[in-house]
C-alpha cells in the first residue's frame, strides 16, 4: 500500500470513530499489520456476528459469554471503542448473570457490531 493510501485509510477509519492510535499500539506500529488485522476482523466478524444471534435465539447464554468476551478483546484491538463499550457492558451483565437485561439490550451490541463491520469493509474496499 503505497504512504498517501495508508494514510487516507487511518484518516477514514478515524472519522467513524476507530482508534486507530491505539488499534495501533497492537500492531508494533505498522500500518500495514493493522490492515491484515481488519482484513481479518471483518472475515471472522460474519461468522461471529452470525454465532452470536444464534446464541441469542437458543439463549445459550454460556457461549453467548465467551463470544461477548471475545468480541470485547476483538474490538479493543481494531480500535472500534464504541463496539469496545458495548461488549464491555454486556460482558459485565452475563459475568453477574443478568440474563433478562443481557437479552433485552443485545439487539444493540449486534446493530453496533453490523455497522462497525460494515465501515471497516466500506475503508477497505475504498483503499
Amino acid at each position: 500500500i503505497k504512504q498517501r493510501e495508508k494514510r487516507r485509510m487511518i484518516k477514514a477509519l478515524e472519522s467513524k470513530g476507530f482508534d486507530v492510535a491505539e488499534a495501533l499500539t497492537y500492531c508494533a506500529g505498522m500500518e500495514s499489520i493493522y490492515r491484515s488485522v481488519l482484513e481479518t476482523a471483518l472475515e471472522e466478524g460474519r461468522e461471529k456476528l452470525f454465532l452470536l444471534e444464534r446464541c441469542l435465539l437458543e439463549t445459550d447464554w454460556e457461549r453467548y459469554g465467551i463470544e461477548v468476551h471475545g468480541l470485547k478483546n476483538a474490538a479493543q484491538t481494531i480500535g472500534a471503542s464504541a463496539l469496545f463499550q458495548e461488549a464491555s457492558l454486556i460482558n459485565e451483565w452475563v459475568k453477574s448473570g443478568q440474563w433478562q437485561r443481557v437479552n433485552e439490550e443485545s439487539r444493540r451490541l449486534l446493530s453496533q457490531y453490523s455497522s462497525t463491520l460494515s465501515d471497516i469493509e466500506e475503508v477497505l474496499n475504498f483503499y
